[in-house]
């Protein structure tokens, strides 16, 4: 492929910095009390499917229970969803010494003395957080909002900051995780491994309370949250209802836009906050947005301001998270895209990505498509019974990279399609009509057509990678293009 005459982007980038959003000195987070160790109690009996479920959990080599065929009616499929979601909770329940704490009431909170009611292991050290809720819980359970600071030198002062705007967002009946990290400065990074494991323990706690609503959950963050809330946005898109980055504006390579189907985004970033580029970065990626857009309408619903006159510690962040609040996830779509990426290369920490992305699983990458500037991408839709995917190599390319902070502004994309690759798809009945024939097709090509199986181990297996009550897929279809 001929290289197009701009700079190469070396993936994934690194993280911009950014500062402190609250000038005001804030008070000592009082110590958390140390919690009396309970009495072990004895092994209670389980059943086949919460021992492989509890083998999973605890990272051990895990022993499917008994398969069984499924009869392809909404009765059957219901019975058999409720019975491996009950398993899967029992299992959490006996596994997982990690448990979201009861939520407090933070409608009325001072947050210069609240005190955190959570402490979870962030790698090798941990990170304490306010698990609170604001209003009366919904029907459905409350939107959870996972709400991230910035990364001034004292990460206490700038968390508190962040408790305090959670407090007063009118976005009520919501709930807020506000985590602390586990360090300021450079050491306040949202997006390395060990975040990652942190937001994913988050997610599949969130998804198994009766508290959260799994279809009304958020990323939001200010400064460093908001690189970090913009990221993970793209990372974990089929977990989320919307995302709310503020003061921010990553490096579009580093939140490939795509990725954001399905969900609604709001990024407010002023147009006087020019630190790392911020706010040009925030105008490209709306321009890439509103193309988006335009080619798949209906799909990309955002939401992004670049108000006149306004620095980095200017911007009105309570516009953000009440035109979230009311969006809600489509956990089983019929278009979405995903550019798989890394993130990490910061702390020390290497570089991770997902395997799986609402419910098309990479089990191989196309043959000598990716390096260090190129990436697998596919594009899925389903309509009629038929799947069709495009697999390709995107090849990016850094545009207008000589500014003062030698940060690209832009990207060019260039797509090729791609070979020699494996795909697992999983399959419900909301997607085709499992009764007749499904056909898939790879850039054109048929690759499977015929009846689906629906299988128990099947959606034991989906619930294990997924932890998703909305995804417990009781068919897939192996793909080798």
């Amino acid at each position: 492929m001929q290289l197009m005459a701009a700079t190469l982007i070396v993936l994934p980038l690194v993280a911009i910095a950014c500062s402190s959003d609250d000038p005001k000195p804030q008070p000592e987070v009082p110590e958390q009390p140390s919690e009396p160790s309970e009495p072990e109690k004895p092994a209670e009996p389980v059943d086949a499917t919460t021992a492989y479920f509890q083998g999973v959990l605890a990272g051990e080599e895990a022993e499917m229970p008994a398969d069984a065929e499924i009869e392809p009616t909404a009765d059957a499929l219901k019975a058999m969803r409720d019975e491996i979601w009950g398993a899967w909770k029992r299992a959490n329940e006996l596994t997982d010494t990690e448990k979201l704490p009861n939520l407090m009431d933070i409608g009325n909170a001072d947050y210069t003395v609240i005190s955190p009611n959570g402490q979870w292991k962030m790698g090798n050290t941990s990170s304490y957080f306010v698990y609170g809720s604001k209003g009366t819980k919904p029907a459905d359970g409350y939107p959870l909002f996972i709400h991230l600071h910035g990364s001034g030198d004292d990460a206490d002062a700038d968390w508190r900051a962040t408790l305090g705007w959670g407090i007063w967002y009118d976005d009520g009946p919501s709930a807020y995780l506000t985590p602390r990290s586990p360090a300021g400065g450079t050491g306040c990074r949202w997006f390395t491994p060990t975040r990652q494991d942190f937001f994913e323990r988050v997610l599949r706690r969130a998804m198994l309370s009766d508290d959260i609503n799994p279809d009304a959950i958020f990323f939001t963050g200010i400064s460093e949250g908001a690189y970090g809330s913009q990221r993970l946005a793209a990372f974990y898109a089929d977990y989320l209802a919307g995302a709310g980055p503020m003061a921010g504006g990553d490096m579009i390579s580093n939140c490939p836009p795509e990725n954001m189907a399905n969900i609604a985004f709001a990024l407010h970033t002023g147009d006087a906050d020019y630190g790392y580029g911020r706010n040009e970065l925030s105008k490209r990626f709306k321009t890439m947005l509103d193309d988006l857009e335009k080619q798949y309408p209906g799909y990309y619903n955002h939401h992004v301001m670049v108000p006149a006159g306004l620095g980095h510690g200017d911007l009105d962040r309570l516009a953000t998270s009440p035109w979230l609040k009311s969006a809600r996830r489509n956990a089983v779509p019929a278009f979405f895209r995903w550019e798989v990426f890394k993130m990490g290369g910061e702390l020390g920490e290497d570089y991770r990505g997902r395997t799986i992305f609402y419910c098309l699983r990479e089990d191989k990458q196309p043959q000598g498509a990716i390096d260090a500037t190129t990436r697998a991408s596919y594009e899925f839709h389903v309509a009629d019974n038929t799947i069709d995917i495009t697999a390709s190599a995107v090849r990016i390319t850094a545009t207008d990279a000589n500014n003062e902070w030698n940060i690209p502004y832009g990207v060019e994309k260039s797509y090729t399609a791609a070979t020699g690759g494996e795909l697992t798809v999983f399959v419900d009945e909301t997607m085709v009509d499992i009764s007749k024939d499904v056909t898939v097709n790879v850039n054109g090509t048929e690759r499977f057509s015929g009846k689906l199986t629906p299988t128990r181990n099947t959606a034991v297996e989906s619930c294990a990678l997924l932890g998703d009550p909305r995804r417990i897929f009781p068919a897939k279809i192996k793909i080798t293009y």
